[in-house]
């Protein structure tokens, strides 16, 4: 916050000194007619809004303006995303890749230690091919159905024919099937392979062995149960920028929130795994966020069978006042958030409710804290250093600043400047005790603004105040801000809100 506030207070005290002091330079090689003269010399004349001091935060930090005006500084943290694979690359391995066919009538429980329980899902990709030992003297036909794998209304079958033995079939010398664009409908979470093979005369015969091979398997649909699943994520941190600079006083937002943004293509039940949610504070505490969704998880919104498939369902939680203790915790000066969130998926194991992923389903979460400008403050104090040369100016006897202030905010803004050597020693103050430079505008029963405020203050340096100061090369600038009557009154920050700040600088030579 201080950062971005340099232009305010480095623009009108800074450049009280900064500023002035170019023009010192400029008179320093201007030629006199006789000692003691005096000269006035305006500064500058310049006017900020609090959305113009707001628009330099990191890439991470950015405002969003209510109709209203009213201000919200959010920080966000890292996107975290994860997509479908596990869980189809989980349906995927219940697919041994060699199907040895025992008996001519097969079934292979389609199951996982996850308990997935597959319906209806569509290959993306595959192959399948047979390979088989025979001994006998007949030739063969060979005939082969899955009556679970269907494509347009037809399930996969396929035939071949065998030489007299004693012959094998190696699975590589056969040309495999492409398994693209069909449907695996499994038959009470079951999948059967039948194979008949037939002699001349049309009698059946058993083969020494036979079996199947899939390669290259992967699904673009899988629907049904399917099962738990814990999505990890990693642990991040969102530094706040408005306390980077703090060294006192208290600023109490009236309704700050952190927003856990999630866009969800899953089509089963997912709910959040909250293992760090907690705030670093100024003063080094870690200040954990109390909430039964912490507890308990928040349930992701997600698209519904049979409608939504391959759509993708926005939501945003709200931690609030009203659900956990963030105002408390926001209120002790934050730093930064530090957050871990997991998500599971079928978290109750509710096995009625039946879902489905696409090979382009993903989730996707996103933090944000969003501290919106209405509140209070009280002595909430900030400190910058600014580095300053004050060499070369032997000449100057006199020097008195005037500075002019309109102030159209509901900010007090107290200010003083430490002029320190090369050391870190401080010389002197600009003022003899911390000012009021800044004089808050009154507010109605909203906090908001009702009419500007104006202030006048001058400074006075004699020669011998300004030779001890002359040897400073930075200033260290601090500034306490409080709302009207030292912070009990909640006000509004609005976007046009604007200061004006007008400086003229009276000069004597020696």
């Amino acid at each position: 916050m201080m950062r971005n506030l340099k232009w305010l207070f480095g623009g009108a005290l800074a450049l009280l000194l900064a500023a002035g002091c170019s023009k010192f330079d400029d008179l320093e090689h201007a030629e006199f007619e006789s000692a003691g003269a005096e000269f006035a010399i305006p500064l500058v004349k310049a006017r900020t809004t609090l959305q113009d001091l707001l628009e330099n935060f990191d890439d991470r930090t950015f405002i969003t303006i209510d109709p209203d005006g009213l201000i919200r500084l959010r920080y966000s943290g890292d996107v975290t995303q994860r997509t479908s694979e596990d869980i189809i690359g989980e349906a995927l391995d219940s697919f041994p890749p060699i199907i040895p066919l025992l008996d001519t009538l097969m079934e292979l429980p389609f199951t996982s230690p996850r308990e997935l329980e597959v319906d209806f899902a569509t290959f993306k990709s595959g192959q399948l091919s047979y390979g088989l030992i025979y001994s006998g003297a007949d030739p063969l036909e060979v005939r082969i159905d899955l009556p679970q794998v269907q494509k347009d209304g037809d399930s996969l079958s396929f035939s071949f024919p065998i030489p007299p033995g004693p012959v094998t079939i190696l699975p590589v010398l056969v040309p495999p099937i492409d398994l693209t664009g069909w449907n695996l409908v499994p038959l009470d979470g079951s999948l059967y392979v039948r194979y008949v093979a037939t002699n001349p005369g049309g009698e059946r015969v058993e083969l020494d062995s036979i079996g199947l091979f899939l390669t290259d398997l992967d699904f673009s649909y899988i629907e049904g149960f399917l099962g738990n699943h814990l999505h990890e994520s990693d642990r991040d941190t969102i530094f706040i920028e408005f306390f980077e600079n703090w060294i006192q006083g208290d600023v109490f937002f009236e309704d700050p929130k952190i927003i856990i943004n999630i866009d969800n293509s899953f089509g089963l039940p997912t709910r959040s795994v909250i293992n760090v949610f907690q705030i670093y504070t100024v003063d080094g505490s870690v200040l954990p966020i109390e909430s039964a969704f912490i507890e308990n998880g928040i349930d992701f919104l997600y698209p519904q069978l049979p409608n939504e498939v391959g759509q993708t369902v926005h939501m945003s939680f709200v931690f609030d006042k009203t659900n956990s203790n963030l105002q408390e915790v926001l209120g002790s000066r934050p730093v930064a958030l530090d957050y871990d969130v997991d998500a599971l998926t079928n978290p109750d194991t509710l096995t009625n409710i039946r879902g489905f992923l696409t090979d382009s389903s993903f989730y996707r979460i996103g933090v944000e804290v969003e501290l919106p400008t209405f509140g209070r403050a009280a002595g909430f104090a900030a400190q910058d250093t600014f580095a300053v040369d004050f060499s070369g100016y032997e000449d100057v006897a006199e020097v008195e600043f005037k500075i002019v202030t309109d102030n159209n905010t509901p900010l007090d803004i107290g200010v003083q400047v430490f002029f320190l050597e090369p050391t870190g020693a401080v010389l002197d103050s600009l003022f003899s005790q911390e000012i009021e430079l800044v004089e808050a505008a009154p507010v109605d029963g909203n906090g908001e603004v009702l009419e500007k405020s104006s202030k006048v203050t001058t400074v006075a340096y004699d020669s011998e105040r300004f030779a001890r100061v002359r040897a400073a090369d930075r200033l260290v600038l601090r500034a306490a801000f409080s709302t009207l009557n030292d912070g009990s009154v909640p006000v509004k920050l609005l976007a046009e809100q604007d200061v004006e700040i007008r400086m003229g600088m009276r000069l004597k030579t020696q």
